[in-house]
């Protein structure tokens, strides 16, 4: 029910290497908050967004509060690459502690590390060859910021599982990869 969100930056040197949820999720995140401020960090906890950007503090106070909530559900994810098909395949659940109704999603995210690539800084320009974490390469549903609905009434206890298939792109490295 909640979730914690650095927004991804556009135009820089690592975009052109994302396929197009790289390259669309920044600017689609930052219309759908109203913010134009780049880097930002928000927090959606019950369906209220709150920005943190440039308070440490007040982000770091949320999180923790964030943090101590029971949660209602929790998800997991595993991961297999098939290298001969050039896919990862993915299977992703949630489960229900409490029983639930409303619609719910699942975004499953495929995060490249140790990304080299030249950074724009606003005061010492551009630094050559900086290492980036966390880069989106991929998504379960480009289109959908939001995920892949898994459905709208749950039971306590219930399970609900998806499978993906999301296709390699040469240009990553596969060593680097990760999903969440």
């Amino acid at each position: 029910d909640q979730a914690i969100v650095l927004s991804s930056q556009q135009g820089d040197a690592i975009s052109p290497l994302s396929t197009s949820i790289g390259e669309n999720f920044g600017q689609q995140f930052q219309d759908e908050i109203g913010s134009t401020g780049i880097p930002h960090m928000y927090i959606s906890g019950n369906t209220v967004w709150q920005d943190f950007y440039p308070n440490e503090s007040a982000a770091e106070s949320n999180i923790n509060s964030i943090i101590s909530m029971e949660p209602n559900v929790g998800v997991a994810v595993q991961a297999t690459i098939d290298a001969d098909n050039g896919v990862i395949n993915i299977t992703a659940a949630a489960k229900f502690f409490a029983a639930t109704s409303g619609a719910h999603s699942i975004s499953i995210l495929i995060l490249e590390d140790d990304v080299i690539a030249d950074q724009q800084h606003s005061s010492s320009g551009t630094v050559a060859d900086m290492p980036h974490e966390s880069i989106i390469r991929a998504s379960a549903d480009d289109a959908n910021i939001n995920g892949v609905s898994i459905g709208t009434s749950f039971t306590e206890d219930q399970i609900i599982q998806k499978e993906f298939a999301i296709e390699l792109n040469a240009g990553w490295n596969t060593d680097h990869l990760r999903v969440i």
